[in-house]
């Protein structure tokens, strides 16, 4: 019965090792997507019916807020990769896909309805 017991307890410490460690990973990837998306971003181009298609301009702060060239502002979330903007003057959240190009300068955002629009870091 003791032969049994230390490897079950090995076994079961590693997966709980295992799966904290993945939880931490997501904390420095979100930390790390926070960064990619601080500064400001100019729209180069979107599908015609993309949630976001009036806003030329938009600028991430590290503070987790955001501001337009229409003048929305409010904050944003980044879980699972996802862009959760949420307004200020009426509490509207807008969630989007989002992609970086390989050098970071294109950010492109997909809404709910597969319209897809890309900004270029200023």
């Amino acid at each position: 019965m003791k032969k049994f017991l230390l490897p079950a307890i090995i076994i079961i410490l590693l997966l709980v090792i295992a799966g904290l460690s993945g939880c931490f990973g997501s904390v420095n990837e979100s930390s790390n997507n926070i960064e990619k998306f601080v500064g400001t971003w100019r729209l180069q181009g979107s599908d015609p019916f993309f949630l976001l298609s009036d806003i030329n301009v938009i600028a991430f702060t590290s503070d987790k807020t955001f501001t337009t060239d229409i003048e929305k502002t409010g904050s944003y979330e980044l879980k699972d990769r996802k862009l959760a903007l949420t307004y200020d003057n009426d509490g509207i959240v807008q969630s989007f896909n989002y992609e970086f190009s390989e050098d970071k300068q294109i950010l492109t955002l997909v809404d709910s309805k597969e319209n897809a629009a890309a900004y270029i870091k200023q």
